[in-house]
């Protein structure tokens, strides 16, 4: 049985040779890609904070949870046309957003959230406050409107 062991460790050692180095060697790859893994997130968090936010609303408690860490917009949307406008700026103008701003947009099935904000038709944009209440409301406009509403804030 000692035999057997003892075979066992000196073929697992020679397999480690065999393989490519010592386990220190090893454990210095491993090193290396969490570094480069850690240096990716730090670039992906950067490009984040670099551009501006765009995401479906999904609680009461996240978006106020983004309004905490800058201008947040809520974006209600329905099968209007000043909503399917109002979508289509977003979409086609997000690159002029400020990076700072959250563009929540909240489809027509969100009752309850529609209820909460007192919207009664789509592209309606109400800037939310940190405590995730109304801070200010309008309809319609440009990327220019969605600037000057949010500007003051940043």
């Amino acid at each position: 049985m000692r035999k057997v062991i003892g075979v066992l460790i000196i073929l697992l050692g020679m397999g480690q040779m065999f393989a490519g180095g010592t386990s220190e060697e090893g454990s210095m790859k491993k090193d290396d890609t969490m570094m480069q893994e850690e240096a990716m997130e730090k670039d992906d968090a950067m490009m984040m904070s670099a551009m501006a936010m765009k995401m479906e609303y999904t609680t009461p408690e996240e978006a106020a949870m983004y309004a905490e860490t800058g201008p947040t917009v809520l974006l209600f949307l329905d099968d209007s046309e000043e909503s399917m406008a109002a979508k289509m700026m977003i979409d086609n103008e997000f690159a002029k957003i400020p990076p700072q701003v959250t563009v929540i947009t909240v489809p027509k099935s969100a009752r309850e959230v529609w209820q909460k904000y007192e919207v009664s038709s789509g592209g309606t944009f109400i800037r939310i406050d940190a405590m995730g209440m109304a801070a200010e409301r309008w309809t319609g406009g440009g990327v220019e409107t969605l600037v000057m509403h949010t500007d003051e804030e940043m």
